[in-house]
């Protein structure tokens, strides 16, 4: 095992996707003495089971400006650094079932415009061309946005990672952090079992871990982990050729072709909450357990809009962590 350093101007604290995306920045940005820090392995908390969706349509302009330069990077990462990202250009759609809908999703439509983003209104018709599968004598209107995507969340970490590395960042996994100590109000060092790295700036990517990191210096994060949802069907002969996200907001749902089926997930209105410290000491590449009660509403949605579900199978319902604002 590598010693760690006694000292580093910055230490990331995580090593998921903000962990590994803030190590990228600082070091290209200028930042050459970086430690990125990982409790366990790299993405081994939320962000390997991610459905990494890249949606640049947004309700804030700072939102969408930052999901706009991640499809820029995404993009472009894979020619940079010889590492795949996994990244698919293969569009979004949004639906509205009703006129407060449209008007939401309208609005975020003419944002996109003001940033070149090229999001447009279409047909109810055209929107059923772009999925079929899909129900659509229920809607009001629709929002197409080209030139969103999705990746493979594992591998945009290594190819963040390798870009970063190759401009100084040092990474070293399996070092919980277990303090953080301060002086006169400021950070001073953080702690793990090997001893202290004395530092001037922490950086909190712990993800559903954040609360708990940023306690150590009295800090209450206004974060909350959850059990958070998605399900895997079997094959689906009517799924022939890449989708573009599907966002039915007011169904609670998201769906996307997945390995010849469709990938389904949710942001259900009352979230269930997740308490970490019941988690184990060496929870990493894990998942929680099924419940099915809870995702049952969000199933009825699904099948509404997509009737073929009736008769299609479930290869697995998936509930990882993840953590909220």
């Amino acid at each position: 095992m590598v010693t760690l350093p006694k000292q580093s101007q910055i230490v990331i604290i995580g090593g998921g996707i903000m962990g590994c995306s803030t190590a990228y920045h600082l070091v290209k940005n200028g930042c050459r003495d970086v430690i990125l820090l990982e409790r366990a392995k790299l993405t081994s908390g939320t962000t390997w089971h991610s459905a990494a969706q890249v949606r640049q349509l947004r309700s804030t302009e700072s939102l969408t400006r930052l999901v706009q330069n991640s499809v820029e990077l995404y993009s472009s990462l894979e020619a940079e650094t010889g590492q795949a990202t996994g990244w698919k250009q293969t569009g979004s759609l949004s639906i509205a079932t009703n006129p407060d809908r449209l008007t939401h999703i309208r609005r975020q439509a003419s944002l996109s415009q003001a940033f070149g983003i090229g999001a447009e209104e279409i047909s109810v018709i055209s929107a059923a061309e772009k999925w079929p599968l899909m129900r659509s004598d229920d809607l009001t209107g629709a929002v197409i946005s080209p030139s969103d995507g999705r990746v493979s969340p594992s591998d945009i970490c290594a190819a963040l990672i390798k870009g970063a590395k190759s401009q100084g960042l040092r990474v070293f996994e399996d070092r919980p952090v277990t303090r953080i100590r301060t002086e006169n109000g400021r950070v001073a060092a953080v702690r793990t079992a090997e001893g202290e790295i004395a530092c001037e700036t922490v950086v909190n990517c712990a993800g559903i871990w954040g609360r708990k990191v940023s306690a150590m210096v009295g800090v209450a994060a206004p974060l909350q982990a959850c059990e958070h949802f998605y399900l895997l069907t079997e094959l689906m002969d009517s799924v022939t050729a890449p989708l573009p996200t599907l966002s039915d907001h007011d169904g609670h749902l998201y769906l996307r072709d997945e390995g010849g089926g469709l990938l389904i997930g949710c942001f259900e209105p009352q979230g269930k909450a997740l308490d970490i410290e019941q988690l184990p000491e060496d929870f990493a590449f894990d998942l929680l357990p099924e419940d099915w009660e809870h995702i049952e509403p969000i199933l009825a949605n699904a099948m509404h809009r997509i009737p073929e579900l009736e008769q299609t199978g479930v290869k697995m319902l998936l509930n990882g962590p993840e953590s909220f604002t």
